[in-house]
């Protein structure tokens, strides 16, 4: 079981908000492709000013947060 727990973190979420148009949270699904962490079919079609939380689990208990504004123009 410790094996399994183990190979499922650490962990990668994003979520991504237009607050403007009332959009969101929108999760993003990644990927660890070998060194980078990507993701294969999520588009942003609409522009604006967007809010991005990442999160990123480290053990079965830790994990922080951190929030930022993008520009998709």
């Amino acid at each position: 079981m410790a094996v399994v727990v183990l190979a499922l973190v650490p962990e990668l979420r994003i979520a991504l908000t237009l607050p403007s148009e009332k959009i969101g949270p929108l999760d993003v699904t990644m990927k660890n492709v070998g060194g980078y962490w990507a993701s294969d079919h999520f588009q942003l079609s609409v522009p604006g000013k967007w809010r991005m939380s990442v999160t990123v689990r480290t053990n079965e208990i830790d994990q922080a947060t951190r929030t930022t504004t993008v520009d998709i123009g």
